[in-house]
C-alpha cells in the first residue's frame, strides 16, 4: 500500500502508479527515498529543510518510532513498499 502523510495531518491513499513525475509534484521538488524498515520507503523532498517546509508530525513520529530522534521530516511525504519503487 502506498500512502501520501501530508503536513498538514491528512493522509491519503495512492492508487496511481508512483512515477517520478507524480513524486516529484507530490513532495515538490527533488525526490530523496530513504529506507524505512519492513521493506518500506520515505520518499520526502530532498532539500525541504532548506525550503523551509512545514514540520510533517505523523512522518516525523514514525521517523522517531523506527531510528530514534535523530531527526524530523517536513513536507508531505509519501510512505511505500519498496517493491513499488521497482
Amino acid at each position: 500500500m502506498t500512502q501520501i502523510i501530508r503536513s498538514n495531518g491528512t493522509t491519503e491513499e495512492v492508487k496511481n502508479k508512483l512515477t517520478l513525475k507524480f513524486m516529484q509534484g507530490v513532495v515538490g521538488g527533488d525526490i530523496e527515498i530513504i529506507p524505512f524498515g519492513n521493506d518500506k520507503e520515505l520518499i520526502c523532498n530532498e532539500e525541504g529543510k532548506l525550503q523551509g517546509l512545514p514540520l510533517n508530525v505523523i512522518a516525523t513520529k514514525l521517523w522517531i518510532d523506527y531510528y530514534g530522534g535523530a531527526d524530523l521530516i517536513v513536507g508531505d511525504v509519501i510512505i511505500t513498499d519498496s517493491k513499488e519503487l521497482d
